[in-house]
């Protein structure tokens, strides 16, 4: 079965020909419980770490080159490196998980002196993020199976929505299988100092963060990737307007300057 939109993107990833749909009711778990809920224990958060346990996949130089977007290969190897959006998006859906029940994940959760919970850490900005990113998938996917409504027996005498609904499903499994069997296995992430001048100096196609990272240009001394740490650009008029803004920003906050090394040519 095809739904009308899948043709207009089979040749952006190479698993589309694969895709298969079919027609499922899916369980509330209000009431009931699925096996994924509930306080967790090892065999529940093995079935989640189960759901996206091959995130990282290994595709050909052809099958790359037919990506609406490029990627770039495990350096030394021909392997090109793609995630499938869902395994990252279960990803973050387990962390969310992980966030209720911090008796069994207490790592996750830092405290201010005060007690209060720290929440200007990497976990809370990781949540963040799974958060918005769920979010923005949830629109874009703008599932229009109807909820019917029904006289919510034995509960009470209110019509209400039946929340166990008809769904046009992709067959998961089938998924699951194709990332199994491209696994990138024994993955090298690490490139070398050598390896990154080379992708620096000659890259494949350009490497800049679509996200705005401007503002993080103080936690990066050095890095000439921020126009602030490149030789010159502070005695520019923009680099002087910026330093005095900058100034005037901190003076009003009334907090301690962050610790960093400030440009020699400011």
């Amino acid at each position: 079965m095809t739904l009308p939109g899948d043709e207009l993107t089979r040749s952006e990833a190479p698993v589309n020909h694969l895709i298969e749909y079919h027609v499922t009711n899916i369980s509330t778990g209000f009431m009931t419980k699925t096996p994924y809920m509930g306080f967790p224990n090892d065999e529940i958060d093995r079935m989640w770490e189960d759901l996206y346990q091959y995130g990282d996949s290994a595709i050909t130089k052809e099958e790359a080159d037919r990506l609406a977007l490029p990627t770039i290969n495990e350096r030394g190897t021909d392997r090109y490196l793609i995630q499938l959006e869902v395994f990252h998006q279960l990803h973050c859906l387990n962390d969310i998980r992980k966030a209720f029940y911090p008796e069994r994940w207490p790592h996750k959760w830092e405290y201010n002196e005060d007690g209060t919970v720290n929440r200007n850490t990497m976990q809370f900005r990781h949540w963040d993020h799974c958060i918005d990113i769920l979010r923005s998938t949830l629109m874009c996917n703008a599932d229009v199976s109807p909820i019917t409504w029904r006289l919510n027996l034995p509960v009470g005498a209110v019509l209400a929505p039946n929340l166990e609904t008809t769904h046009t499903c992709r067959n998961f499994t089938k998924i699951v299988e194709w990332a199994r069997m491209h696994e990138a296995t024994d993955l090298r992430q690490e490139v070398t100092q050598e390896e990154r001048q080379e992708i620096v100096d000659n890259p494949p196609f350009d490497q800049t963060a679509w996200e705005d990272l401007s503002e993080f240009w103080a936690a990066f001394p050095g890095n000439t990737y921020f126009k602030q740490w490149q030789t010159g650009w502070n005695e520019t008029d923009e680099g002087r307007a910026f330093w005095h803004q900058w100034h005037i920003d901190q003076a009003q906050k009334h907090e301690d300057l962050p610790e960093f090394v400030e440009p020699h040519d400011h």
